[in-house]
């Protein structure tokens, strides 16, 4: 069995106090300290919430953006033992680095090496226990992070914190050790894999007092759930890696006993997802082209990949329901809806002894009969019409509606990716011809937008409109 010791720069530690007094404090981020370069939100980064803190790096680090943390609490007769940093975050496109950089009381201390990123989020880790030689907790209440992209790239930042382990002074420890299970090697990037780990007392007995949940590391800082919750001595979990590493372990340190499993490769054995290219309004019945491409992990184009995918969609009716062949990890092609949506999406899977999915945006599908079921418009008894004039518009123009009925009305103006973009209601309007004059062009940008009439609840007709600038 590999020891390591508490300096290993991934190293993540245990996050819940233990039946052997060992303790931890997780610290989120909750003050914007600083800001290089234009990011939004950074009160964002300071929950795991799904919201995000928002900006463009630069190659050179230049743009990045510092925050505090929580002051510890529950200090007395804690000695800390480790102090990891962190983040979670992704960032558009393909891959990007990003360094984790400590601040001690405003003095900048020693930045982690560049950790890499991608399309898919992650949390990446950096410890910094060797960069003080006797931690003190006055330390930890001025530490702060800061989050340094170094690559041209929009980076999404979701959460930051800090995680500091101790041990209390005054209890006498109990001797014990983890011991894992084997780990198959190689073990695939993203894909999880079964994690059995003992807990034994000093004469190399299972300890069944031992419960509690721990958290685990390995050398990418990337393992994904950072918890193993241990009951009766025993803990079994399905964990996932999220980058490649030749010789990698995990480790598991509650502040008292530090081990690791045996070595293991984490490699990117190819396809792992699809992408669908946008895809904006469409009609129904009127074919259109769509993209797709098989992924890596890392979102890279797998041109390895010739197979053939099957095809779906949320209304049941996309034909064809299967792709052609792939050529160099993509496939273009004609698909149809045969019926009204207005949030559609293309579902893609593909079966290799596991299911590999993807799916598209949604989209808006229009029924120019009418309704989004696809079945005609009952009880108007004629043609319902929408003319615009002018069109293109700049600021206003007039919407003509004819409706052979009466019956509740409004104009939805839809922009080319089927969002909502305006509305008018017309309230009761009576059967017949009804002009409204409509400033749209003053609250819309220059572009191509769809406008449906809509009579009792349905889509009864649609117009394509222009707003020049």
């Amino acid at each position: 069995m590999k020891k390591i010791a508490l300096f290993v720069p991934t190293l993540l530690i245990m996050a819940a106090a233990m039946t052997a007094r060992a303790g931890v404090m997780v610290l989120p981020a909750n003050d914007s300290l600083a800001a290089a370069g234009a990011w939004t939100n950074v009160p964002f980064s300071y929950a795991d919430d799904g919201l995000y803190t928002v900006g463009i790096g630069a190659a050179n680090g230049s743009k990045n953006f510092r925050v505090g943390l929580a002051d510890p609490a529950d200090t007395v007769n804690q000695r800390i033992t480790g102090v990891v940093i962190y983040a979670k975050c992704y960032l558009a496109g393909s891959k990007g680095k990003l360094q984790l950089v400590p601040f001690y009381d405003e003095v900048q201390g020693t930045a982690s090496a560049p950790l890499g990123l991608s399309s898919t989020e992650l949390t990446r880790s950096f410890d910094i226990t060797i960069q003080r030689t006797q931690w003190q907790w006055e330390d930890i209440k001025n530490l702060s992070v800061q989050f340094k992209p170094k690559t041209v790239r929009t980076y999404y930042a979701n959460h930051i914190f800090a995680v500091v382990t101790s041990i209390d002074t005054l209890a006498v420890p109990s001797k014990h050790s983890f011991v894992f299970e084997p780990i198959a090697t190689p073990e695939t990037v993203g894909v999880a894999f079964p994690l059995g780990i003992r807990v034994l007392d000093s004469l190399g007995g299972l300890l069944g007092t031992y419960n509690g949940s721990v958290l685990i590391g390995d050398q990418t800082g990337t393992v994904n759930p950072f918890t193993v919750n241990f009951v009766n001595g025993l803990a079994a979990a399905s964990v996932t890696v999220s980058d490649t590493l030749r010789s990698d372990f995990i480790v598991i340190n509650d502040g008292l006993a530090n081990d690791t499993s045996g070595l293991f490769d984490a490699v990117n054995s190819g396809l792992h997802h699809f992408t669908v290219d946008s895809i904006g309004m469409q009609i129904k019945d009127l074919p259109f082209a769509i993209s797709l491409s098989a992924r890596d992990f890392f979102d890279d184009t797998v041109t390895a990949f010739t197979g053939r995918a099957d095809l779906w969609d949320k209304t049941g009716t996309l034909t064809p329901d299967s792709t052609g062949a792939f050529t160099a990890g993509v496939w273009s092609g004609s698909v149809n809806v045969g019926a009204g949506s207005n949030s559609d999406s293309i579902f893609i899977s593909y079966y290799n002894g596991k299911v590999i999915a993807g799916v598209s945006n949604g989209f808006w599908v229009d029924d120019p009969l009418g309704v989004e079921t696809g079945k005609p418009l009952e009880g108007l008894g004629g043609t319902v019409r929408i003319n615009i004039l002018p069109n293109p518009l700049y600021r206003k123009a007039e919407f003509s509606v004819y409706s052979p009925k009466a019956g509740t009305a409004r104009i939805i103006v839809y922009n080319l990716l089927g969002q909502k973009a305006a509305q008018k209601d017309l309230g009761n309007m009576n059967a017949g011809t009804v002009n409204i004059n409509w400033e749209l062009g003053s609250a819309l940008p220059q572009g191509v937008y769809f406008a449906v009439l809509q009579i009792a609840g349905k889509s009864a007709a649609y117009k394509k409109l222009v707003i020049l600038k």
